[in-house]
C-alpha cells in the first residue's frame, strides 16, 4: 500500500487578495532557494511549507515558494517581534 503524500497548503490566508498570476508576478523559488532568500535551513523551509505557515505548489514536481509570499511571511514576523520602546523620561 502506498504511502499518501504530505498534505501542503497552497494558498495562505493572507494571500486572499491576489491572484495566483499577481502572487507569482515577482517569481518563484524552490525550497532551498526560498531557504536562503529568509535566513533559515531547508529542512526549516519544509516545515514551514509543510505546516502551512508559508504558501506552496508544485511546479513539474519540484516544490516552489512564491517570493510574495516570504516576503509578506517576513513581514509578519518583524511586525510581530518589533516592540515599541518605552520612552525616555
Amino acid at each position: 500500500m502506498r504511502k499518501p503524500p504530505p498534505v501542503y497548503v497552497p494558498l495562505d490566508p493572507l494571500l486572499t487578495d491576489l491572484t495566483a498570476e499577481q502572487a507569482c508576478a515577482e517569481g518563484v523559488l524552490q525550497i532551498a532557494a526560498a531557504a536562503k532568500f529568509v535566513g533559515i535551513c531547508e529542512t526549516s523551509m519544509r516545515a514551514l511549507c509543510k505546516s502551512g505557515a508559508v504558501p506552496n505548489f508544485k511546479i513539474k514536481g519540484r516544490r516552489v515558494v512564491p517570493k510574495v509570499a516570504l516576503i509578506r511571511y517576513l513581514a509578519r514576523h518583524m511586525s510581530e517581534s518589533v516592540r515599541p520602546r518605552p520612552a525616555r523620561p
